[in-house]
């Protein structure tokens, strides 16, 4: 079947979109923690309060191009988790396309929109596609732009500066990307032939991006470096890296509930795997060999291994099969594709651990709760995620049990609201708190609306005297 580039394009564009609309229109989508801290951190800006450019809390993971795609949604509409997962879903689309164009030159157009169309439709890459999560979706998008740039036929001195450019930016996006990413930008460079000196102009590019990044308030880390993962006696055999690798490759590990392996599911890392494999009995043996490696040797260092760790390496999976796909038969790629892009139609994905009633979204209740609730000067939060996500759809300052938060200042004046006799409430999962019914606020979460300094400290949160 003839297919020009073009239809191509469009065919793996409505491909990409469509088989995450199930996810997208799910009853329980909301924000979880980390996207609600990042959007409230552009709510702050777009009020003319002066934040830094990286996640908040955090002095790595350059947050500048998220922040710049999602705040016309909050500036102009309600806050919503439309506006927050759209933006992202555009610019992994744009990233496929640009992997697309990037490698077709040397293939058939439709059997290699059906291949990227597979190993995009991984299940964990089917939520962690829309994920507002710090660097994970623009560090995809610089390195297929920097793929694409290499890529052309014949590269000049001044688009090494773009290449350097995108480089350092996917490279502060997510450090990861360090480990994983850069093979394939290697293995192209090195296929290409591209002379070495072009690697000056690379270099002033890459000080181009730094550059860029330092626009803004100085970041400031949240935490205290953390070295508790490298285990004095760690041995590579005592990492669980079977049942973590099925978590992995099966999506599962994005879910706040879990049953046992679906059969769903059963099929998609071992067809995933035998692609790869498939693709690489050639001139990207070694490289993939090295990725490989390269994210073994990541999981076994750091343990316990955060398995969203691990995207960025399908991320860099994706990119090799861009450099290296083979001259494969479209047909044989026809029923994969089908499968996979089955999954979120016929499979649950709970996005959080919140409990809502079936057949009502649940961004509704809370955004009706926010509004029914806007009269305290503070509410606090016995459960952490709830505090950012109540904070990202009202102005109240929702405060959790913990001293420290990523907006500091809130914090702060939650407590003051405390101690000056201001109108605060406790939310809590406790149906009865010192012989006291709490109002249902619809889901497993109960609100009080008369507490004081020693009910908090009973609960265990952490305040100032």
């Amino acid at each position: 079947m003839h297919c020009s580039k073009s239809t191509g394009t469009l065919l793996l564009l409505l491909g990409t979109i469509v088989v995450r609309l199930p996810l997208l229109m799910s009853p329980s989508l909301i924000p979880d923690l980390d996207e609600a801290a990042l959007a409230i951190q552009v709510q702050k800006w777009l009020e003319g309060i002066s934040v830094q450019s990286f996640f908040p809390g955090q002095t790595h993971n350059w947050v500048g191009l998220e922040m710049l795609m999602i705040a016309p949604g909050l500036l102009l509409f309600s806050p919503s988790v439309f506006s927050l997962k759209l933006p992202m879903l555009v610019l992994f689309s744009a990233s496929v396309l640009l992997l697309y164009h990037s490698g077709v030159k040397h293939l058939r157009p439709l059997p290699f929109a059906l291949l990227l169309f597979i190993v995009t439709s991984m299940p964990p890459l089917l939520v962690w596609s829309m994920k507002l999560r710090g660097g994970y979706v623009p560090a995809f998008f610089f390195m297929s732009l920097t793929l694409f740039v290499l890529s052309r036929n014949r590269v000049w001195p001044v688009q090494m500066v773009f290449v350097g450019l995108f480089v350092s930016l996917m490279l502060q996006s997510h450090l990861l990307c360090a480990v994983f990413a850069l093979m394939p930008i290697i293995a192209l460079y090195k296929r290409e032939n591209i002379s070495v000196w072009y690697m000056l102009f690379a270099v002033l590019g890459g000080i181009i991006g730094w550059m860029i990044t330092r626009v803004g308030k100085t970041p400031k880390p949240l935490y205290p470096a953390d070295t508790s993962r490298f285990a004095d006696d760690f041995s590579v055999f005592s990492a669980p890296i079977f049942s973590d690798m099925w978590q992995f490759m099966s999506g599962q590990f994005l879910f706040w509930q879990t049953s046992g392996p679906s059969l769903i599911f059963l099929g998609a890392p071992l067809l995933v795997l035998a692609l790869i494999g498939f693709l690489f009995f050639g001139r990207g043996r070694i490289y993939i060999a090295l990725l490989v490696s390269g994210f073994l040797l990541f999981y076994w260092l750091f343990q316990p291994f955060p398995l969203r760790y691990g995207i960025p390496f399908l991320f860099a999976l994706i990119g090799m099969v861009a450099v290296f796909s083979p001259q494969v038969r479209g047909h044989w790629l026809i029923i994969p594709a089908l499968y996979l892009g089955s999954l979120p139609f016929i499979s649950p994905f709970y996005h959080t651990h919140l409990q809502h009633d079936d057949g009502v979204r649940l961004e509704d209740e809370l955004r009706r709760w926010a509004s029914e609730h806007s009269d305290f000067a503070t509410v606090f939060c016995e459960d952490e995620s709830m505090a950012y996500i109540l904070n990202f759809y009202s102005n109240v300052h929702y405060r959790s049990k913990l001293a420290y938060s990523r907006f500091q200042r809130d914090w702060y004046d939650a407590e003051l609201a405390l101690r000056d006799g201001k109108r605060v409430a406790l939310i809590s999962q406790r149906p009865i708190l010192n012989g006291i019914n709490g109002t249902s606020i619809g889901m497993t979460f109960y609100i009080y609306d008369t507490i004081d300094q020693s009910v908090l400290k009973n609960l265990g949160f952490e305040l100032k005297e």
